[in-house]
């Protein structure tokens, strides 16, 4: 309100300054809280000003086995999860929605994406960028692919349709006590379904061997829309989910949940609950069933447009059904 400019800075300035200064534009200015300009706030206050990705994940060159817990720590998360708790509190104001925020907590360090590989900007460029060859021969630039180029290549997923534009440049003023805290289930949690049933695991593997041919990394050459497909195409194997991105009628409706204590036995094969014999929603339909009538994993927007969840055999027929007439 006094147009003062502040510098910020801790003892190093690479962890807890990026924090706070990010954070503190992320409120302040609505730009920030855009599509682009999340982006351009991340790339500006993390990757510019030098945060150590590299030691901060633990994947450091040089080291016998390639991992280095000495220096580990999730600060970049922890900025991702006070975004989300503003996202909560404030759920018109952000362009982006949360499947954002999961899409760069999963995969900002996995080591497909080269934003988030290495402690400083020069670093960054230094491997982009090799020095000029014999023979006067040009600069060799690897094959790499940016997670930005994934993100805009999909930005559908990862917009708010609740965003409202805000009519004045006031700022979000977020209520930080304990009451307000909420965790973050779609992250911290995003195995609760799964702890009580190893089915997942054959569909783990199953993925894990369709992507044995992107060991050898996408070239990304020119502009965004001229890579867009290829993005496309990573985004789609790395999440499984294939062309299976939107729906229509009843699956993009959130549905009632019917209540667990009065259901004794599961919707479609009667079998009774016990301890050992568990109950699980169907995200599609709302209804109670055993864990062997709810084993599949399917796109439901109501949830997510690109996690998948729980549903019965026979929503998975539907959506399946649907998909193939669309």
């Amino acid at each position: 309100n006094e147009n003062l400019s502040v510098l910020v800075h801790c003892s190093d300035g690479w962890d807890r300054t990026a924090q706070l200064t990010s954070l503190s534009m992320l409120l302040l200015d609505e730009y920030y809280r855009t599509f682009v300009g999340f982006i351009v706030l991340i790339e500006k206050e993390w990757i510019s000003f030098g945060h150590k990705f590299a030691d901060r994940s633990g994947c450091v060159d040089g080291v016998a086995d390639g991992w280095k817990d000495d220096e580990r720590s999730p600060v970049f998360q922890l900025f991702l999860d006070c975004v989300h708790q503003c996202l909560v509190q404030f759920p018109n104001s952000f362009e982006f929605n949360q499947n954002l925020l999961l899409f760069l907590m999963e995969y900002a360090h996995c080591g497909w994406f080269v934003n988030f590989m290495f402690n400083s900007e020069r670093d960054l460029r230094t491997h982009l960028y090799k020095p000029e060859g014999e023979n006067d021969q040009p600069p060799q630039t690897p094959q790499t692919i940016s997670i930005w180029a994934v993100v805009l290549a999909n930005r559908d997923l990862f917009i708010n349709k609740n965003y409202l534009p805000p009519s004045n440049s006031s700022p979000l003023n977020p209520v930080v006590a304990k009451c307000k805290l909420v965790v973050w289930s779609e992250w911290f949690l995003r195995w609760n379904d799964r702890l009580w049933g190893a089915s997942w695991l054959d569909t783990l593997n199953q993925q894990l061997g369709d992507l044995h041919h992107l060991k050898k990394p996408f070239p990304i050459n020119g502009s965004v829309q001229n890579n867009a497909k290829v993005a496309s195409a990573v985004f789609h194997l790395l999440n499984g989910y294939g062309h299976n991105q939107t729906r229509e009628n009843n699956h993009n409706q959130v549905v009632k949940w019917a209540d667990d204590k009065s259901t004794t036995s599961c919707t479609k094969c009667n079998k009774t609950f016990s301890f050992f014999w568990r109950r699980h929603h169907c995200r599609c339909c709302g209804q109670i069933f055993c864990e062997s009538c709810t084993r599949d994993l399917r796109i439901i927007p109501s949830i997510s447009n690109w996690r998948p969840s729980r549903c019965c055999t026979d929503c998975a027929k539907m959506i399946d059904q649907s998909d193939g007439e669309s």
